[in-house]
C-alpha cells in the first residue's frame, strides 16, 4: 500500500494500484476521476489496463453514457466490485 501512496508519478502510481488489485484477485483495473461535478465524462482522468481495442470500442460507442458501472460510480462513494 505504501508504494501507492509514495509513487513519484501517475504511471508508477497506477502500476502500484494494479499490483495491489492483482494481489486481491482482480486482473483488470480501471480508475476514472472527474475532479468536479458536471464535468464531461470525456474529460475524466482515466488509467486502466484494459486492452486498447476494448477502450477504443467503448469510446467509439459512447458506452460511458449507459454503462451501469459509470452510473454507480457517479452516484455512490462505495467501490464497485464486479
Amino acid at each position: 500500500m505504501s508504494s501507492v501512496l509514495d509513487a513519484p508519478e501517475d504511471s508508477a502510481w497506477f502500476d502500484a494500484v494494479s499490483q495491489l488489485a492483482s494481489s486481491w484477485g482482480f486482473g483488470q483495473v480501471m480508475l476514472a476521476i472527474l475532479p468536479r461535478p458536471g464535468m464531461r465524462l470525456e474529460d475524466a482522468f482515466i488509467r486502466t489496463n484494459y486492452s486498447n481495442a476494448w477502450r477504443q470500442s467503448y469510446s467509439d460507442h459512447n458506452m460511458a453514457y449507459f454503462d451501469p458501472t459509470v452510473t454507480h460510480c457517479a452516484t455512490r462513494s462505495s467501490p464497485l466490485i464486479w
